[in-house]
């Protein structure tokens, strides 16, 4: 394929699986609610084989970014991503709040038209593996469908963005934490 093909097809791919991501204009954190968790330090990388959210050459990498935040590098076909993460524990589960930083080329006039938008993911950290599970876009479709949804939310082609507050993200999920439906794509990450 050539290096033009080679960018269209990374580009579908990309805008494929950016419907599957649930994003936020509010955090799932609190600042009275925020969480740490040394476990998720490190080094990390995806399954062998290509999964809902990664392929097999992704890596991550987890630090400290103050007292109580991350900062997560994520990468993917050769190209880093920045984020910062907040931990928040619900329902005896431990959630990671993402935010991308904005990169360090968008300034000026540009940078007042990126949105720092949230993505919550369930995490399941041990010694040598941790667990990601993002929130199911297709479920909370179902869960916010019909005249009453349970979450202020709107919808932009095929993104679906949550405008809830705080208080009822965290609400929504406490009282959904034990369907299985609610993060049922699980990828199992591994330490090296």
């Amino acid at each position: 394929m050539t290096s033009p093909g080679r960018c269209i097809a990374l580009f579908a791919a990309v805008l494929s699986c950016a419907g599957c991501w649930v994003r936020s204009v509010h955090p799932l954190h609190s600042p009275d609610s925020l969480a740490t968790d040394d476990r998720i330090l490190g080094t990390w990388v995806a399954p062998d084989e290509k999964t809902s959210f990664t392929q097999p050459t992704d890596t991550f990498l987890v630090r400290r970014s103050g007292r109580l935040a991350y900062a997560l590098v994520y990468v993917t076909n050769g190209a880093p991503a920045s984020f910062e993460v907040h931990l928040t524990r619900l329902a005896d589960a431990l959630f990671a709040d993402v935010v991308p930083r904005p990169p360090d080329e968008a300034h000026g006039p540009g940078r007042l038209h990126l949105l720092p938008l949230h993505s919550f993911v369930r995490l399941s950290p041990t010694q040598d593996t941790m667990e990601v599970v993002p929130l199911d876009h297709e479920w909370l479709g179902v869960q916010l469908a019909g005249p009453r949804p349970a979450l202020a939310f709107t919808r932009l082609d095929d993104l679906l963005l949550l405008t809830a507050p705080t208080a009822d993200l965290r609400r929504f999920i406490v009282a959904r934490a034990d369907d299985p439906k609610a993060f049922s794509h699980p990828v199992v990450l591994r330490r090296i």
